[in-house]
């Protein structure tokens, strides 16, 4: 969705539809918006956060209450490659289960024993090593491309 205060509830009701590796709901709590700094979307989150904590309806004067939850705002300069992207997450599940960056290693770096070819006198070295970059499980957040297709 395009981010407004309608998207900020499909995003929490998107969250309480993820179901964990047995298929049982995660109880995701989105408490933390990812946007780029100084963009449309970044200014919006800022007015919906402010009406949320007045118990208003952003755009409207009725005191009827926002039915949110007040969240924290990341905006970064550098991490979404289209800024119209945004995206809430549970901050609380952040760690070695969900939402980190992981370093996989099955065989440290070590040197081979040294190859001697007996005709030239040359000395092959050799090195191994097997790891990987990756990440764990980002279930603890929902993510939009700010279209409403």
């Amino acid at each position: 969705m395009d981010f407004d205060y309608d998207a900020v509830k499909a995003a929490h009701r998107t969250a309480q539809l993820i179901r964990d590796h047995n298929g049982l709901p995660m109880n995701i709590n989105l408490n933390m918006l990812i946007v780029t700094k100084n963009t449309t979307n970044h200014f919006r989150a800022l007015e919906i956060l402010g009406a949320i904590k007045k118990d208003r309806i952003p755009g409207e004067q009725s005191n009827d209450g926002s039915g949110a939850m007040a969240f924290g705002i990341h905006a970064t300069p550098w991490a979404l490659t289209n800024t119209n992207y945004w995206g809430m997450m549970d901050t609380s599940l952040k760690g070695t289960t969900h939402g980190s960056l992981k370093y996989l290693e099955s065989e440290a770096v070590h040197v081979e024993p040294v190859n001697v070819v007996y005709k030239t006198g040359e000395l092959q070295f050799k090195a191994v090593g097997m790891w990987a970059w990756g990440h764990n499980s980002y279930r603890n957040g929902v993510w939009s491309d700010n279209t409403n297709a």
